[in-house]
């Protein structure tokens, strides 16, 4: 992954950058609770980021390697299906 990747996602995930750097755009006394709310969810793209990057290698596998790597198709298969896993567990 990359800096700019990284730097993408903690904006997706609610962190304010500027110049000076970073930090939360709001009143110092919700701060904290913003903070660990944008962390929290800067985590979750970061893991579901690295599950893609991992299931891609299996699929890269596979189509290198077809004739042999039906664990390759079954590995990426679950690695993303690890992903639904816990958005349905997220939601309950």
């Amino acid at each position: 992954m990359t800096e700019d990747e990284i730097i993408d996602m903690a904006k997706v995930a609610g962190f304010f950058f500027n110049d000076k750097g970073y930090g939360p755009e709001v009143l110092h006394t919700e701060a904290l609770e913003y903070s660990s709310q944008c962390f929290e969810r800067f985590a979750k793209l970061v893991a579901q980021a690295e599950r893609e990057a991992c299931a891609k290698i299996c699929d890269e596998v596979q189509e290198q390697y077809s004739r042999y790597t039906f664990t390759a198709r079954v590995s990426a298969e679950r690695v993303r299906a690890r992903v639904s896993a816990e958005r349905i567990r997220a939601r309950d």
